[in-house]
């Protein structure tokens, strides 16, 4: 999943996906362990891929913080 894919995504929507992916990984690792995964560059994929949508969630928490002290010392 592309980077501009996920800033598409609504914050519950981006929790969801993270949530899946994890799963995701669990269930490919598992397959990998019992060496039934056949694409193993997968597992790379998955890990990318909820690396993208963390990054996205801590900057958008990063950003609602930013502006929620910006407003407080305005409001002063």
């Amino acid at each position: 999943m592309a980077t501009t894919d996920v800033r598409e995504f609504a914050d519950q929507e981006l929790v969801h996906f993270l949530l899946s992916q994890e799963r995701e990984l669990v269930d490919r690792r598992f397959k990998h362990s019992l060496n039934r995964l056949e694409n193993t560059s997968s597992l790379r994929d998955v890990r990318r891929s909820i690396a993208r949508v963390r990054t996205e969630l801590r900057a958008r928490a990063v950003s609602y913080t930013h502006l929620r002290a910006h407003e407080t010392k305005a409001n002063l």
